[in-house]
């Protein structure tokens, strides 16, 4: 077996182990996940991998590759968060290798491609969308796997194989996430054309023969027919099943208005990803800022120019976009990790040397950055171990009724998160200090290993120790698992305010979602003794809700359950209640999720 062959190999099963460890050991996070998670149940429970559902209702917002690929697991390894995770692993793993053969392909070294396959791996954008649920990983791997197949075609001349990878990667693009997939490689391709055309009227390189007009139209035609074959059955079968209101509404609602006005208040200045890159590619930062400003000096070079055409139009078009978030550039981070790489082997061969001694100051901003962010860390978690211990002493000496129930669970809490927090705090400061200084002394080797040891420690440590520990504190599973372990199988769950996505898939049976005026449904459904209904809502407006209901209410309605939980999703403390009029069981373990 060749080294190259051998390296993929450990490329792909190495990062596997990482992005697999610990999926099953906490909950699905709100609000992206459970919607997967919950449709792809829904999918596997009615035969119906057509039409994704949420709830009952249609879920408009992706194309179903995502749930086809979670469909295999779960059927195989049950409903839970390990199989609803799974595919997003593997195709984390893939991408990880497909980076390490692609930027052999772009001419860098083993060692730069292995450091290129590393970024791919760690980088924290990356490493978390690897790790969830959602559209995110197969997005990445799809945008890559079509930018591996267009520098092929365009580098190594065309060949059919690789024109047919193209189109079935699209292809694949579209069924996961609709058009940003193509509209990023698109982009990156005209830009590409654009360049190179303008490189050849300057006489900077010598022009391509242009395609004879026959040539080009067969090439469309078969491009297109691939493209159709693989993707247009999904799509016709949706439109003749809902009148064509499936892609209509999500193409108009994702993507037109997304584009138009921030979804759900995702806004952003015109600054947004430029400010959060740093913490994106974290722990690589100053890594990629060197690349980065290298990749501008030889930007005449073919595979630095392809790479600033994949990555700099992406950006401009998300930036362009009124809804932004921190995942959406996730398929334009490839590139930087491919650029890491490229600098790397530049870096070994000496091209990069007598750039590198007069970039002081680049070489500076990466180390100050993440020296900062290792001071910073362990600074902040004093101050909380402070006001943790302030609190405990107060406790100490027997004020506990002049603490708020915010105060209470917080000292609890923290007291049982300190143990990881502190452990995962210290690996980081370590490693970005040490790093650090490192590169600012022009070590290179060890300012990577100092900063790629120490995430991936942390990261074990968060995913093995800290994750499940959160998982307490959390609402959603404990109390869809109190209604399981404790009520009749065919018990009504109905809930009102606290209507997160993630109760919905713990419960699993279907949750009727009313408003917070419904008053007159909720106390009939509740006073209909003869079924067995539980409502889940805060304990405060279970209490405005009562004083609102003029009408009676039957005994058999009580207060079943009550517990104080944090509610990530509002950054708040609350007490959560479940209302039902039932004799609550003697508890039993749930069969499943």
């Amino acid at each position: 077996m060749s080294p190259h062959l051998r390296l993929g190999l450990f490329w792909f099963f190495f990062p596997l182990v990482l992005f697999l460890l610990g999926n099953g050991e906490h909950a699905i996070w709100d609000r992206d996940e459970p919607r997967y998670c919950q449709a792809t149940r829904e999918m596997i429970t009615t035969g119906d991998f057509v039409i994704p559902h949420f709830n009952g209702g249609i879920r408009y917002d992706k194309p179903p590759m995502t749930y086809w690929l979670m469909a295999g697991p779960m059927s195989v390894l049950g409903i839970n968060e390990f199989a609803a995770r799974f595919p997003a692993a593997v195709l984390g793993a893939a991408r990880t290798s497909l980076v390490f053969f692609f930027a052999l392909a772009l001419g860098a070294s083993l060692s730069g491609a292995s450091v290129a396959a590393l970024a791919a791996m760690m980088i924290a954008l990356l490493l978390i969308v690897s790790k969830a649920a959602t559209t995110d990983s197969a997005l990445v791997f799809s945008v890559l796997w079509s930018m591996y197949a267009v520098w092929l075609l365009w580098s190594r001349g065309f060949s059919w194989l690789q024109y047919a990878s193209l189109c079935a990667a699209l292809a694949f693009s579209v069924l996961v996430k609709g058009p940003v997939g193509p509209a990023i490689v698109g982009l990156a391709a005209a830009t590409l054309t654009l360049w190179t055309r303008w490189n050849s009227l300057v006489d900077r390189e010598p022009a391509s023969a242009p395609l004879r007009p026959a040539r080009t139209a067969a090439l469309a035609l078969v491009g297109v027919g691939i493209f159709c074959l693989l993707a247009l059955p999904w799509a016709i079968l949706a439109w003749v099943r809902t009148d064509g209101d499936f892609l209509l509404h999500s193409f108009q609602r994702h993507v037109v208005e997304r584009v138009q006005t921030p979804s759900e208040g995702h806004a952003g200045p015109f600054f947004y990803y430029a400010a959060l890159l740093p913490l994106l590619l974290f722990p690589f930062s100053a890594i990629a800022l060197v690349a980065a400003r290298f990749a501008c000096v030889a930007r005449n070079q073919a595979a630095m120019r392809f790479l600033l055409c994949w990555f700099i139009p992406g950006v401009l078009m998300f930036t362009a976009s009124s809804t932004k978030l921190p995942h959406y550039v996730a398929p334009l981070i490839p590139a930087v990790a491919l650029a890491m790489g490229l600098w790397w082997s530049a870096r070994e061969r000496g091209e990069a040397l007598a750039w590198a001694q007069r970039q002081t100051a680049w070489r500076a901003a990466g180390a100050g950055f993440l020296i900062l962010v290792g001071i910073a860390l362990p600074a902040g978690w004093l101050l909380l171990a402070n006001h943790h211990g302030i609190e405990a002493w107060l406790e100490q000496r027997g004020r506990q009724a002049d603490l708020s129930l915010d105060v209470k669970l917080r000292t609890e809490h923290l007291a049982m998160l300190m143990g990881p927090v502190l452990a995962v705090t210290l690996c980081i400061a370590a490693g970005m200090v040490a790093g650090g200084w490192f590169w600012l002394k022009r070590r290179d080797t060890r300012a990577l290993q100092a900063w790629v040891c120490c995430w991936f420690l942390a990261a074990v440590i968060a995913l093995v120790f800290g994750l499940p520990r959160v998982d307490s504190l959390r609402p959603s599973k404990p109390l869809a698992f109190w209604i399981h372990n404790h009520a009749p199988t065919s018990t009504h769950v109905i809930a009102i305010e606290y209507q997160e996505p993630s109760f919905v898939f713990y419960w699993g049976n279907g949750v009727e979602m009313l408003g917070t005026k419904e008053d007159e449904e909720l106390f009939a459904l509740l006073n209909d003794t003869a079924r067995p209904a539980a409502l889940v809502t805060f304990a405060e407006r279970w209490e405005k809700l009562q004083k609102r209901h003029g009408g009676p209410t039957s005994p058999a309605v009580r207060l079943l359950h009550q517990a104080e939980y944090y509610q990530f999703e509002k950054g708040r403390y609350v007490t959560m209640v479940i209302v039902g009029n039932f004799t609550p069981a003697a508890a039993t373990p749930a069969a499943g999720i």
